[in-house]
């Protein structure tokens, strides 16, 4: 099993922004962007994208007043996109992500989106399907 941990700093915005679609659209393409230069940047060399993985997403906040955490989950949409196009995960579909865990952790004054990504071995290729 291989560990890699990547770090994507500030926060994207929740399904309660607002703002038009366009706005939307385009901040959705930068963090894209964002997620895919951080993946890229984390990737030993020779690494080939994960068929099979579970993910472990934290959240770091930069206070202690409450989140909805299906907001949360929510704005990871774009980072895991980018994850996929930074060439870290094959696919972002059940198939390959076969569990996602979320957490919020308290770090004063930061805000980012921490991925755990740890490979499944081969024999358990397309277990849970």
């Amino acid at each position: 099993m291989t560990e890699l941990t990547i770090t994507i700093p500030g926060r994207p915005p929740t399904p309660n922004d607002r703002g038009n679609q366009v706005v939307q659209w385009r901040h959705a393409k930068a963090w894209r962007k964002t997620a895919m230069g951080c993946a890229q940047d984390a990737m030993p060399l020779g690494w080939e994208p994960l068929e099979r993985c579970r993910l472990e997403v934290t959240f770091v906040v930069h206070d202690l007043r409450a989140r909805d955490l299906d907001n949360l989950v929510a704005s990871t949409k774009p980072l895991t996109d980018g994850l996929v196009d930074g060439g870290i995960l094959k696919d972002d579909s059940d198939r390959v992500i076969e569990s996602v865990t979320y957490r919020v952790r308290y770090e004063r004054g930061v805000k980012a989106t921490v991925y755990r990504i740890t490979s499944m071995p081969s024999d358990q290729l397309g277990a849970g399907l």
